[in-house]
């Protein structure tokens, strides 16, 4: 396997930074040079420069909006995805395509976390390349079992150069998520 490969197929590890599931919400400012985009269950933080476009699916509940949103890099090389509902369901937009994409890694965990009052947390890393090499895309979903509550971030990046440019603002990106409650 080249080095291209083996980064490609082990670049969800990167994605392992965790994200608070639910968070009270609370009046904040994007960092210089970022933007807000607000869901109707959440709001995250992407770069200005960056084109934001709501998911196809509409969300069951939120006045119509989309539970997901992408934001894709003025040159196209890079998008980041969110899906993050008012608790659970499925992240229709940011699921495998398998006209388009087929699966290179998955890995699951499940475990109970103490300091969280013990709910049983799942965690999902799934990569997948695109069928004409045009992009490899990771996801990252994690769920609380226990609480019924969801949120899923997507990577997509051109080749490892790419990748690698982007990933402190991917990461910037998931640590600003704020999930409301209801």
């Amino acid at each position: 396997m080249t080095n291209m490969r083996r980064f490609l197929v082990l670049a969800p590890l990167a994605l392992l930074l965790a994200v608070p599931l639910q968070v009270q919400a609370a009046t904040r400012r994007a960092p210089k040079g970022w933007k807000t985009y607000d869901g109707p269950w959440f709001s995250v933080f992407y770069p200005a420069s960056w084109k934001a476009t709501a998911g196809k699916t509409p969300a069951g509940t939120g006045g119509g909006k989309s539970d997901a949103a992408m934001f894709t890099s003025p040159d196209g090389s890079a998008q980041f995805a969110i899906y993050s509902p008012m608790w659970n369901g499925d992240p229709t937009d940011l699921n495998i395509d398998p006209k388009r994409e087929k699966l290179v890694s998955r890995l699951v965990t499940k475990k109970k976390i103490k300091a969280n009052g013990g709910n049983e947390m799942a965690t999902r890393w799934q990569t997948f390349r695109a069928l004409n090499g045009s992009y490899t895309r990771s996801i990252v979903d994690t769920e609380n079992i226990t609480l019924n509550a969801r949120h899923v971030f997507g990577f997509r990046y051109k080749n490892a150069a790419t990748y690698r440019k982007f990933l402190p603002q991917f990461q910037k990106f998931k640590a600003s998520l704020e999930q409301y409650l209801d």
